[in-house]
């Protein structure tokens, strides 16, 4: 579940979309996704390597904000730990649409893959959005250990064709 924090410090700026995904990318301003919004994760073992995931958000920017630098942080944290486990920085800047009308909004699509790291335990995780220093949404994700299942196929019984042998 999303939640959006939405205050006078992160005036200018509404998440639009914040989530997760299996893969996504942006193309000429539109979000490609592939396997989005879940919010458990299985894991027969932990600590549990994520092979690929993606956070994916929809910022809708005043013009007022417009052709400045903002600083964006996307954290994956553990439920009661402080330290992120992931935290990837990095800037943007948004410019008006070319057929923008004066003092029009613009949306600026962001898909961050991160892929490389494991989560350690079985338990809720948040992937947190801070813009400029101030948080702007969060997404929980619980990981949940589950057991293996064995399957057994069936095979004929010793000695074959299943005749009687003579002694």
């Amino acid at each position: 579940m999303t939640e959006v924090n939405i205050g006078e410090p992160l005036s200018g700026f509404e998440v639009l979309a914040f989530f997760v995904a299996d893969h996504a990318v942006t193309a000429e301003g539109k979000v490609y996704v592939n396997g989005a919004f879940f919010e458990r994760v299985y894991y027969p073992v932990f600590p549990a390597p994520l092979a690929s995931i993606a956070v994916v958000a929809l910022l809708r920017v005043s013009a007022e904000r417009f052709q400045r630098d903002h600083q964006l942080v996307v954290e994956l944290q553990e439920a009661g730990n402080d330290k992120p486990l992931v935290s990837i920085q990095g800037s943007f800047r948004a410019l008006p649409a070319p057929d923008a009308e004066p003092g029009e909004p613009g949306q600026v699509p962001l898909a961050i893959p991160l892929t490389g790291f494991s989560l350690p335990r079985a338990g809720d995780y948040y992937f947190v959005l801070s813009i400029n220093g101030h948080e702007a949404a969060s997404y929980k994700v619980r990981a949940v250990q589950v057991g293996f299942l064995a399957q057994v196929s069936p095979q004929a019984p010793a000695g074959g064709s299943g005749e009687q042998q003579e002694e």
